[in-house]
Parts: structure tokens; C-alpha cells; sequence
């Protein structure tokens, strides 16, 4: 599961695989402090990385490449050097009904979830995670932004060197 960020800190980075691999190791042992000290910390980050993260981010992934990058450019992209044509059907879906789920997904539970919750006052007595408010559960939050914020400025800064920005 480590190879995307052992591939990105090798080929991007600069570091040697052992350098990566020593780098991942500390932020492993790290973040797994959290999980194994703080209360609730592993239920918030279970909560980030495995319910709602991944239809967040499969939602902003659809938008990038299909309305920012752009649909044909996104399909030209998928057909350079393939053996195999994908059925024009896929393109349709991934431009108008993948973001349409996506998006509802994402509104009906934020309804459910923050919004009731907020309108009848019991949002700040249990966290969205399903644990008890307290300071691990903010504590946990802040490293999940720390970690994402961290990513986001490698990533920035992998790709001014590289002059992609321009």
C-alpha cells in the first residue's frame, strides 16, 4: 500500500528508496502513536480515510478530470497506445452520471450528518466520527489536516521545481 508514496518521494522527491522508506517509516510510527494513545483517535481517522474520504475525493477526482482537464482530452488521454477502445458508454458516465451519484452522495449525508444534527444541537456533544468530543478527537482532526496541508505543499513545490505551474 506504500508504493504510490514510495514511488512519488523516489521519482519526484529525489530520495533514495531506503530515504523513502525511512520517511514513511517515521510518519507510520508517528500517526500509529495516535491510534494506539489518544481516544477515539483511530475511529476519527477510520472515519476520514475510509467513509468519507473516498467519495470526497472520487467526487473531486471526476470534476478535475472530466470538467477541468477536460472530458475529451481525458478520453484522448485513456485511448493513447491502449490495445483496447473503451465503450463510448464510460465517457457519458463518467462526465454527466458519476458527479450527479457523487455529489448526492455527498449532500445527503452532510444533511444527515451535519446538518440535522447541528439544527436539533447535538453536533457538539458527538463528533461526525461517532465518538465523544474531546480533545484526542481534535487533536487527531488537526493531524489529518497537518498531514493533508503537508502533502499539498510537497506536491506544490515538486511541481514549481519542475515549472508545471507556468
Amino acid at each position: 500500500m506504500a508504493q504510490p508514496m514510495m514511488a512519488f518521494l523516489e521519482d519526484e522527491v529525489r530520495l533514495t528508496r531506503k530515504q523513502a522508506a525511512i520517511v514513511l517509516g517515521i510518519f507510520w510510527f508517528l500517526s500509529s502513536h495516535i491510534c494506539i494513545y489518544l481516544r477515539g483517535g483511530w475511529q476519527v481517522m477510520d472515519f476520514w480515510a475510509g467513509t468519507f474520504g473516498p467519495p470526497l475525493l472520487a467526487f473531486v477526482e471526476v470534476i478535475l478530470m472530466m470538467w477541468i482537464f477536460g472530458a475529451d482530452r481525458t478520453w484522448e488521454e485513456m485511448h493513447r497506445g491502449a490495445l483496447m477502445n473503451v465503450p463510448k458508454i464510460f465517457y457519458y458516465a463518467a462526465k454527466y452520471i458519476t458527479p450527479i451519484f457523487l455529489g448526492a452522495i455527498l449532500v445527503t449525508w452532510v444533511y444527515q450528518n451535519i446538518a440535522t444534527p447541528l439544527f436539533c444541537g447535538y453536533l457538539t456533544q458527538k463528533g461526525i466520527e461517532g465518538v465523544e468530543m474531546g480533545w484526542a478527537v481534535w487533536v487527531t482532526r488537526a493531524f489529518l489536516l497537518f498531514v493533508f496541508a503537508g502533502m499539498c505543499l510537497i506536491i506544490f513545490l515538486v511541481w514549481k521545481k519542475r515549472g508545471a505551474l507556468e
